[in-house]
């Protein structure tokens, strides 16, 4: 219980002194007022660890360390999130793995604030707490993507799982944090949580493209407690799918190397952002028919007699004619320079191309949608 008739009394003096300061009249009250509370539970000791007031906090030690506020909160845990070293140093011996309330420790509250000083001062006491259901500093950091402090945790924290099987690693692919993903790969890789999942699976189910890059090429072929492959979690409506269904080829035919180059690049071209409509519509028809024509088997020869008839459907107008009579509407596109578009009978006689004068070598056939 809080002291609440001295807490009054004093709260204008006491704690405004410790706020700022005033060395002098904290010596000379501290036999009155030490160990008093404020409204909130905090203590005189825990204003002047947050300005790092190393004389104040040296003189508040003996009779306010251990003390904590309504939120569970100690005078280390104020100065670690505020990055007061001088505080912190006098602080750590008598307060070192104390928790809040929900289960923070001085370690946790320096990862949640970034600050770099303070989590290297309270390394040594405080790495490898957990907090309840099993979360750890170094999980804190990575969904953050603190790099220079997951660095720091690496060797102290790493390879462990909360109570759901999910790793550091895991929330750095969720979070997008890439620097972090290169950092917890080497020794968090393969990795599966409570339901099987990989570190790839919450890359993918988050869209984050980086992310999945990184993980693609050691888990792609881990399954999960369902036997689904983190491939499988691709959302077909994002761009991601266009990434991840390469490693599906790979899997399911290794043996068709020259298609998967080529699927491989023309995939990494054509996934390129661009402000043309035309030009993005151009770009989802053939990156559409890639994924679906190479999922279902087809050759390389089939593939590229497939992505010339779209190009050549989403560029030309339905309705033009024949290039040669100029009657007909054109079925047949020369190539390989494609200028001569041509009819069935137009096709028979041969003609040269009337732009740049070239034999054709063959011709495209076209199936025009029915209007």
């Amino acid at each position: 219980m809080l002291d609440i008739e001295r807490t009054s009394k004093c709260s204008r003096s006491w704690f405004s002194a410790a706020a700022s300061g005033d060395y002098d009249y904290i010596q000379q009250h501290i036999g009155e007022f030490s160990g008093v509370r404020n409204e909130s539970g905090a203590t005189a000791l825990m204003k002047a660890a947050s300005n790092n007031d190393a004389q104040i906090v040296e003189l508040l030690l003996s009779s306010e360390a251990t003390l904590h506020d309504q939120q569970g909160m100690s005078a280390l845990m104020f100065a670690a999130r505020s990055g007061a070293l001088e505080a912190l140093t006098l602080l750590i011996e008598k307060e070192r793995g104390m928790a809040d309330t929900s289960g923070y420790t001085a370690l946790m509250h320096a990862v949640a604030r970034g600050c770099v000083s303070s989590v290297k001062a309270l390394l040594p006491y405080e790495a490898g707490l957990v907090r309840p259901h099993g979360w750890t500093a170094l999980m804190d950091a990575a969904s953050r993507n603190l790099s220079d402090i997951v660095s720091l945790l690496l060797d102290h924290e790493a390879k462990r799982s909360n109570e759901f099987g999910v790793t550091a690693l895991m929330l750095a692919a969720m979070s997008g944090a890439t620097r972090c993903i290169e950092l917890l790969l080497p020794q968090e890789v393969w990795m599966k949580d409570s339901l099987g999942c990989s570190a790839l699976v919450y890359a993918i189910k988050a869209e984050h493209i980086p992310s999945s890059l990184l993980l693609l090429p050691k888990e792609h072929a881990m399954r999960d407690g369902e036997g689904k492959y983190p491939t499988d979690y691709a959302n077909c409506d994002s761009n991601i799918v266009f990434f991840v269904r390469e490693y599906d080829w790979r899997r399911v035919k290794p043996s068709r190397e020259i298609l998967l180059r080529f699927v491989s690049a023309s995939c990494a071209l054509l996934s390129r952002q661009t402000a043309d409509p035309v030009e993005a519509e151009v770009m989802n028809s053939l990156l559409g028919f890639l994924i679906d024509d190479a999922s279902l088997g087809g050759t390389t020869s089939d593939i590229v007699n497939g992505l010339n008839e779209i190009a050549t459907h989403l560029y030309l107008p339905a309705g033009m004619l024949c290039s040669a009579c100029g009657r007909e509407r054109f079925e047949y596109v020369a190539l390989p320079c494609r200028h001569a578009t041509v009819c069935g009978p137009c096709r028979a006689a041969g003609p040269a191309c009337p732009v740049c004068s070239e034999q054709p070598i063959s011709y495209l056939g076209l199936a025009w949608p029915d209007e």
